[in-house]
């Protein structure tokens, strides 16, 4: 039974709620006590609090438990029992005296608990949530300070205290800045929008580093000879930066909304904000006072103006510097604090290394339905009862890695076509795409001539053949950098290729007594178990939404191709 907070209301009326929450609870031991602590002091002229003590009375203890009542709560004002025919509760109410003292001290802690965190609050939010608002709140607060100093510089670029400068001029920079903002803008939705979600973390330290360069501009803008050029290149980064910022904010706070409160953490980090702007409002304007301050003090002494006025751009630009390095550790201590339980292509792998054996176990093992009389090393793989896999707050992937793989996705092709796929498994006669194999059925594995392993689902594929498929491919490229990197082929050949498949396939497609599947006992069961999400369209894998469908005779061209050889 969770603790009850009811404000104006009397010890009896919390009692009977109490009552009827402790009803619907699962039995538990005759004579246990459930204590309820009611709180009705948060108003300023309340003279005490209440303290409600409800247990369940057996008949045969009913006696006893009012002696322990009697002797261990010498306070009592007033008892009351409650009976539903089967159970009796005894509700005893005391009174313990707060002073004035407490209670304003107490107060201003009540209030910024309500103002600007969740309700609920911690156990409506997942763990890590004010340590990330911490850092948000400061990274937010340094770009705030550093704003007063670019928007000084901005206008005096636009000619700010010039008068052979116009407004017209001026005008005419912002509104060309501007329209390639928006150009830029739509560009980079079109090209970033499918990453979004499987690339958060990355996306989010992107825009608080584009944020960065922007500023940068701003800060250059009285030394550039093109006014409309760098105020267009800030104006472009800026635009980038708002709309990554925006992506991923919806991201992070349907990860932090546990129990769907995403509409009450949006209020929350609104009044967090709000805050924070208030602060940087306060000393941006202390430091602009300040910076004034030195810039006159260097006017009045003309003798030495020149040696003033470049000290004082030296202390704008040590403070925009030293301002711009709190704001990157911020970001990334906030962004390392995520533990996202979505999978993406880096933290799948690091997963998936769970069902591989050790190192030690990798011996040469000869596949049953090799052509070759050779035997061929294979990766080991665990069984189902020995696999163990991490929880998402265990996983911590490589940044820098995945942001790279995301931009250069390797040997691994997730999106390749299957028009394609088939063209080049003519052109090339590579026998290594299986197609009688029951995975076939929902998607198509392809290994070309030069190791490049493609993969295309097919129409009807579920979140589990999309991780069978990712796993498959994993393990291939795996092999390929273990035992076949320094081989003069790619050393995948079609033997390899159906043994993963083959040693795959029970682990995702588990049978029970009448050969009927069983989901409990599979990996995406597994994995459900640990936390992850691994849902239908909350996989991010690398794989595209379009799905491909076999027409009557692609199959036959390729198996009756006059260049194909005969196994």
């Amino acid at each position: 039974m969770s603790n009850l907070q009811r404000k104006g209301k009397d010890a009896t009326a919390v009692a009977r709620y109490v009552i009827r929450e402790y009803e619907e609870a699962p039995n538990d031991k005759e004579g246990e006590e459930e204590d309820v602590l009611q709180k009705s002091n948060h108003h300023i002229g309340v003279s005490r609090e209440y303290v409600v003590r409800c247990h369940r009375i057996s008949s045969h203890s009913s006696d006893a438990n009012k002696k322990n009542n009697s002797t261990t709560a010498p306070d009592t004002m007033n008892t009351k029992t409650f009976s539903n025919g089967e159970n009796s509760w005894e509700i005893t109410e005391t009174t313990s005296h707060t002073s004035t003292l407490q209670r304003w001290l107490r107060a201003p802690m009540v209030v910024a608990k309500e103002l600007f965190l969740p309700i609920g609050y911690p156990k409506t939010v997942h763990s890590g949530y004010l340590e990330y608002q911490c850092y948000d709140s400061l990274q937010g607060l340094c770009s705030y300070l550093r704003g007063v100093l670019c928007s000084a510089q901005v206008l005096q670029a636009a000619g700010v205290g010039n008068q052979e400068a116009t407004a017209w001029a001026a005008a005419l920079t912002w509104a060309m800045k501007d329209g390639m903002g928006l150009t830029s803008g739509l560009v980079f939705s079109y090209v970033a929008a499918p990453l979004f979600d499987a690339h958060v973390k990355e996306f989010r330290l992107f825009a608080d580093f584009i944020n960065n360069v922007a500023l940068t501009c701003d800060m250059l803008a009285p030394y550039s000879p093109s006014l409309l050029l760098i105020s267009s290149a800030s104006t472009i980064c800026k635009t980038l930066c708002g709309m990554s910022a925006a992506a991923t904010k919806a991201s992070i706070t349907h990860f932090f909304a546990i129990q769907g409160n995403m509409a009450d953490l949006n209020a929350k980090e609104a009044t967090q904000e709000t805050l924070v702007s208030l602060i940087g409002m306060l000393l941006g304007i202390t430091l602009a006072r300040q910076l004034q301050l030195l810039e006159e003090l260097s006017d009045s002494t003309s003798s030495r103006a020149s040696a003033s006025l470049s000290s004082s751009q030296l202390i704008q630009w040590t403070v925009f510097l030293v301002l711009t390095a709190i704001h990157m550790w911020a970001n990334w201590k906030g962004v390392y604090l995520l533990r996202l339980p979505t999978l993406n292509r880096e933290r799948a792998e690091i997963v998936f290394q769970a069902i591989l054996a050790n190192e030690d176990d990798q011996n040469k093992t000869k596949d049953p339905q090799s052509t070759n009389d050779a035997q061929q090393e294979f990766l080991a793989v665990k069984s189902f009862s020995e696999i163990e896999f991490p929880s998402p707050e265990a996983v911590v992937e490589s940044l820098l890695t995945s942001t790279w793989k995301m931009v250069w996705p390797g040997r691994l092709d997730f999106r390749a076509r299957l028009v394609d796929m088939i063209a080049m498994m003519i052109k090339d006669d590579n026998p290594n795409c299986l197609l009688d194999e029951p995975s076939a059925k929902y998607y198509v594995l392809n290994v070309t001539t030069n190791g490049r392993i493609q993969v295309c689902l097919l129409r009807g594929a579920t979140h589990v053949n999309e991780l069978q498929a990712f796993c498959h491919a994993y393990l291939l490229q795996l092999h390929f950098e273990r035992y076949s990197k320094n081989k003069s082929n790619n050393g995948l050949t079609r033997d390899v290729v159906r043994h993963y498949g083959q040693l795959l396939h029970p682990l995702f497609r588990a049978k029970n007594k009448d050969n009927k599947t069983n989901q409990q006992g599979t990996i995406p069961a597994r994995l459900r178990d640990k936390g992850w999400v691994v849902e239908d369209g909350r996989l991010y894998l690398g794989f595209p939404r379009r799905r491909y469908e076999w027409l009557q005779g692609d199959y036959e061209n390729h198996q009756n191709h006059p260049n194909k050889k005969n196994e």
